[in-house]
């Protein structure tokens, strides 16, 4: 039985060379890696640096570089907020035809549907769909039934002798909630339906009761 022959594991003079060149190829690219990384440290250090004296020396009511930067940011997402909020407007007419200009002549609906939309707080508002959805809110709510008050022309005692005894065994309502669930014309049974789903919607209608 004959083993292995050590000449067979021998690696070629070429061979030799070649890997030889790929290490040369390793080094060489660790090496220049150092050497811009030592750069960049020394470019940021650097600008760190006249920033820091651009600062100092800055005449008064002159803009930073950094200032500069954070106001073209401010000034560019304030942008985007009005164009999404515009595309949300287009988008409310198309869903509330009678809006549009066509049935709205002299703008009279919309005039009274803004005048209840200033009533929510709309700050803080990113995207078109969150703007929908304070938009729908405030249509809502504009939208309302109000509950007619009954007349009683007679000044003496009241026909109804008293009030039933209320067998409502759930949660109180504060008075802000009692009297949503008046102008809204809701069951309580409703109003803590949507209280548990749209807890948002509902605090938008408590600050905004009359």
């Amino acid at each position: 039985m004959s083993g292995d022959n050590p000449e067979d594991n021998k690696q070629t003079p070429e061979e030799l060379e070649e890997l030889k060149a790929l290490l040369e190829q390793e080094r060489l690219a660790k090496e220049n890696l150092v050497n811009e990384i030592k750069e960049i440290r020394s470019k940021k250090q650097e600008l760190e640096a006249k920033l820091e004296e651009k600062k100092e020396s800055k005449p008064e009511g002159e803009e930073t570089p950094e200032e500069i930067v954070n106001r073209i940011l401010r000034e560019r997402d304030s942008q985007s907020i009005k164009n999404e909020l515009s595309q949300a407007e287009l988008d409310f007419k198309k869903e509330h035809k009678e809006f549009l200009e066509e049935n709205d002549p002299g703008g009279l609906k919309y005039q009274k549907y803004k005048d209840t939309l200033a009533k929510f707080n709309l700050s803080g508002l990113r995207t078109k769909d969150e703007v929908k959805q304070r938009m729908s809110e405030a249509y809502d709510y504009m939208n309302r039934p109000v509950k007619a008050q009954p007349i009683n022309n007679y000044q003496g005692s009241p026909s109804n002798p008293g009030t039933p005894a209320s067998t409502d065994t759930g949660p109180a309502l504060n008075p802000g909630e009692s009297k949503l669930l008046e102008q809204l014309g809701w069951s309580k049974e409703k109003f803590m339906e949507q209280k548990a789903k749209r807890p948002h919607y509902i605090q938008g209608l408590l600050r905004n009761i009359n």
